[in-house]
């Protein structure tokens, strides 16, 4: 005989349903409670549960000094460091992956990966995907607040987010104070032409490439340092050999002012084939400061170098930093256009030879 269910209950299980694909909507801040450095340790947790990532999962907040083995692969839709040294590591096989679909936009300041305002060092050793962030508001994947050193052992990608779709750029890495920030192993990914993939680091903080890196940015990788420093490890630090990089375009998150001095630098890298263009906000070093020779193959751009203030014709400095250095550029240093697209002086600056 067929049972009739009463109105009531079926309502009554719908609306269970309901809540249960919300139940991860949350922050889950470390405490500690397992006892043990298990991330997926649910008692590790407050609340109690192991973070969720994907769209309307959970934000994992870690806010003590400690060191956490994922010990597998593992999950949260955003991830926030607070004022701590904290270390990832994975004794396991997989990484962690952050983002979700429903993430179009980030706040100035924060990101899919966040680190709080801190003096205190972050260490990731885990490899992290980055996945399903759009851009219709813009976003930004990592964004390092304070003054401690930030660095990633492990290899970064983003290739599967939806950064294609966005109408609006996409940020890698926002650094504007100054933290040291190093990246120790390949960042792959791409950012759909024509948008453009943007990196900031000022107020005497540093950012540093290590790898052969992957990363396409057929839109042009903004560089945005206000009294900063990008620095080269790797021959192939600026990723897919097509990446132009575009330094100190206009942006007023940086501040840029005539005293703002931004710096490219190679550090242990000797041969940086990838176009330049050195544009607008600040003066510009450029160079190398390894104990031998570098070169920069590729063409340089200069021009329209202005601090937004109406102050313009700053100059471009090629430098070779040590007395046992030589940096040539080989390339082509031309203005980048007419009208209002002034010439930048070229200097050269440091202890070393500076060949054109």
């Amino acid at each position: 005989m067929q049972r009739i269910r009463p109105a009531s209950i079926v309502f009554a299980a719908a609306l269970v349903a309901g809540l249960a694909s919300f139940s991860h909507a949350a922050t889950l801040t470390w405490d500690g409670g397992a006892s043990t450095d298990q991330w997926g340790d649910a008692n590790n947790w407050d609340p109690n549960g192991v973070p969720v990532g994907g769209a309307g999962g959970d934000t994992a907040l870690i806010d003590t000094p400690v060191t956490i083995d994922l010990n597998g692969p593992q999950s949260a839709r955003l991830l926030t460091f607070g004022a701590a040294n904290v270390n990832l590591i994975n004794t396991g096989a997989g990484g962690l992956t952050l983002g979700a679909n429903d993430i179009t936009s980030t706040p100035v300041g924060t990101g899919v990966l966040t680190r709080n305002s801190t003096s205190a060092s972050t260490t990731i050793s885990t490899s992290l995907t980055i996945t399903d962030v759009g851009t219709s508001g813009g976003a930004t994947l990592f964004a390092i607040n304070g003054s401690g050193a930030f660095t990633v052992n492990a290899a970064v990608d983003f290739s599967t987010q939806g950064v294609g779709s966005g109408s609006l750029d996409t940020t890698l890495i926002y650094n504007i104070n100054n933290a040291t920030v190093e990246f120790n192993n390949v960042i792959s990914g791409a950012k759909t032409y024509p948008r453009r993939l943007n990196m900031y680091t000022g107020n005497g903080g540093s950012v540093k490439f290590s790898a052969a890196n992957t990363f396409a940015a057929p839109g042009g990788f903004y560089v945005n340092p206000s009294n900063g420093t990008f620095y080269l490890a790797n021959n192939n630090a600026l990723g897919a050999s097509g990446n132009v990089l575009r330094l100190g375009q206009a942006d007023s998150i940086t501040n840029a002012s005539a005293t703002t001095t931004n710096v490219l630098i190679t550090d242990t890298a000797d041969a940086i084939a990838n176009d330049i263009g050195a544009r607008q906000h600040g003066i510009w070093v450029i160079g190398s400061d390894i104990h031998g020779t570098a070169t920069f193959s590729g063409n340089i751009q200069v021009g329209a170098n202005n601090n937004g203030d109406g102050v313009s014709n700053l100059p471009v400095r090629l430098t070779a930093v040590n007395a046992d250095t030589t940096t040539i550029f080989s390339g082509d240093i031309a203005n980048s256009g007419a009208g209002d697209l002034r010439w930048s002086p070229i200097e050269k600056i440091g202890l070393g030879k500076v060949i054109l």
